[in-house]
């Protein structure tokens, strides 16, 4: 079962090249709405998503450039996808100002984001273009951007491994790295009458070869789903998080990677090549 997510309400006074306001960081707590409003751009676009509990993404407003009724949910995050967009709004640095901070904009074709987090009677909101963002802002809004289009966080479990994940039943049929860098998977399993939770976790650290090899593993949770109809899904995961492991480890913000791509840790591996 999807947990709520929850984000911080506290606050931490932190510093800011060119600004002088503060952050919020983690400390309690409590359930919260991450509101994003997306305009301009070249396709004129105009819609606004909720990232709220319990994990799900939500449609608001979808005036031009979407195709979402309001109400409509668009994703729904499993439980380890919502503690990885928790992660990212907490590292962030939400301007706690009481007012709207506003970065601006680098271009008029470049779309522009409005996001409110809104908990209680806290309301925190930054707005701009993606290159007018301080980098935490920046991935926040990457991170939230790419579960709005269908390609929900990969896991980081360097550390822990798959430990407390299932893995149940599952077929990975194929796997390759699309145009807009998500990592798509198709797989297949039996079900059909309950929602079956599927993560993609980088649980190794970085094999010292080159290029350089990382284990990525599918876990699957079935919700003890009795159904056997034969289920068959491509899936998308966003590859930021890997990204960011590797830029923390190579000091280099690119390069050329293999992702070890297996079910659960074990069996064979499909090796899928990517380069940012």
């Amino acid at each position: 079962m999807n947990r709520p997510l929850l984000l911080s309400a506290a606050f931490l006074l932190v510093g800011a090249s060119g600004c002088d306001y503060e952050f919020t960081g983690p400390d309690a707590a409590v359930a919260a709405t991450v509101r994003v409003r997306v305009t301009g751009g070249l396709a004129n676009s105009d819609f606004t998503y909720d990232v709220t509990t319990p994990g799900h993404v939500t449609g608001v407003e979808c005036l031009s450039g979407c195709a979402f009724a309001p109400g409509d949910t668009l994703v729904l995050l499993t439980p380890a996808q919502q503690e990885a967009v928790l992660d990212a709004v907490n590292r962030s640095g939400l301007p706690t100002s009481g007012r709207p901070v506003d970065f601006g904009t680098e271009c008029c074709d470049q779309l522009t984001f409005r996001v409110t987090y809104s908990s209680g009677r806290e309301i925190r909101t930054f707005a701009g273009s993606i290159g007018t963002f301080p980098a935490p802002l920046r991935s926040l809004v990457e991170t939230l951007q790419a579960a709005f289009r269908g390609a929900p966080p990969l896991i980081l479990r360097q550390f822990s491994g798959l430990s407390g994940l299932s893995v149940d039943p599952l077929t990975l049929r194929g796997a390759r790295v699309e145009s807009d860098g998500a990592l798509a998977v198709d797989v297949r399993y039996g079900g059909g009458c309950s929602t079956h939770d599927v993560d993609a976790v980088m649980w190794t650290d970085w094999a010292g070869v080159a290029p350089a090899e990382v284990g990525v593993a599918l876990t699957h949770d079935d919700h003890d789903d009795a159904c056997d109809a034969l289920i068959s899904r491509t899936l998308r995961f966003d590859l930021e998080p890997l990204r960011q492991s590797y830029a923390a480890v190579y000091s280099a913000g690119g390069g050329d990677v293999v992702l070890r791509l297996t079910v659960g840790g074990t069996g064979s591996a499909i090796l899928v090549p990517y380069s940012f």
